[in-house]
């Protein structure tokens, strides 16, 4: 009784101990993006403007998110749009949400620092050693596919707002919010839509899913990703669906043959090792569907 009530007691402060260290890095994440974000929406865009005492008093200055709105603006809005506030309570919005996206990009590896730390100590060494190479490239994706969204895909966007305008005789208006809300999220999901084959890559290497999961089934994901790229895009139209659903298909089937190596040297490993799971055939690796007799790979029997 005394060993099963100290083995309750150690469960119980492991249990307390990393409830304690997950709020401890929750308050890091909390108040790095909490400073970040006051930044954007308080720093002057030009610092010398803290020198002049009379912006202390008066609170009129520009500030640093202000720069970055305009940037935008003059880059993703094309010639003969007409951006309109409909509302007083628009252009804070938009201040707030964007201050508020500026400030995550800024403290992104401060979280991912604080997340990766907290899960390290949970995994085996050989997955432990797979989190550095999967964030370098989950960011470097995000990146370039952030970088799209901006570059291209807003652009593009805009662009057919004003032809399609032109088809039907109207003038095209965009309020602020709509505006600085259809380029953030496009943003957003473009970037994260270049990281879905990062994350298919780190699945198989878990042994989570297969690639025959992709492979098999590449009509209906790539249907249902380009209803998704709709989603994203609902403000562009069938091009600009194509425009974010091709590239996202190229690294998908990039991504495909980098799983297949290591879904390969996996199953060799494990071939090598003798041990062989329950419904996977002990010739090739490959993993039997329901009652299968015959091998799909390799054709030989499982008995």
């Amino acid at each position: 009784m005394d060993v099963v009530a100290d083995e309750e007691s150690d469960a119980k402060l492991n249990f307390m101990s990393h409830i304690h260290e997950l709020t401890e890095r929750l308050k890091v994440i909390i108040i790095s993006l909490l400073v970040t974000t006051l930044f954007f929406m308080f720093f002057p865009a030009n610092p010398l403007d803290l020198l002049d005492t009379n912006s202390w008093v008066t609170g009129f200055y520009r500030p640093m998110v202000s720069l970055l709105l305009e940037q935008v603006r003059n880059y993703a809005a094309p010639s003969g749009l007409e951006i309109i506030s409909l509302q007083i309570g628009d252009p804070l919005q938009v201040y707030i949400f964007a201050s508020l996206l500026l400030g995550f990009i800024l403290s992104s590896p401060i979280i991912g620092y604080e997340i990766i730390k907290f899960i390290g100590p949970a995994l085996l060494p050989e997955e432990r050693s797979s989190i550095y190479p999967f964030v370098l490239a989950f960011t470097g994706c995000f990146i370039i596919g952030a970088s799209f969204g901006y570059l291209y895909l807003a652009r593009f966007i805009g662009m057919t707002m004003i032809i399609f305008s032109e088809f039907v005789g109207a003038q095209p208006v965009i309020t602020a919010y709509d505006f600085y809300s259809m380029i953030f999220t496009t943003i957003l999901f473009t970037g994260f839509g270049f990281t879905l084959p990062v994350i298919f890559v780190l699945l198989v290497r878990f042994g989570i899913v297969e690639t025959s999961l992709l492979t098999e089934n590449r009509k209906i994901i790539y249907i249902a990703l380009f209803a998704l790229t709709a989603i994203i895009t609902a403000d562009g139209g069938p091009l600009a669906d194509l425009a974010l659903c091709v590239p996202v298909i190229l690294l998908t089937e990039i991504s495909v043959v980098i799983a297949k190596r290591i879904e390969k040297n996996r199953i060799k490993a494990r071939l090598e090792s003798g041990v062989v799971t329950l419904g996977i055939c002990r010739y090739c690796g490959s993993k039997y569907r329901g009652a299968e007799v015959f091998c799909r790979k390799c054709g030989k029997s499982r008995h």
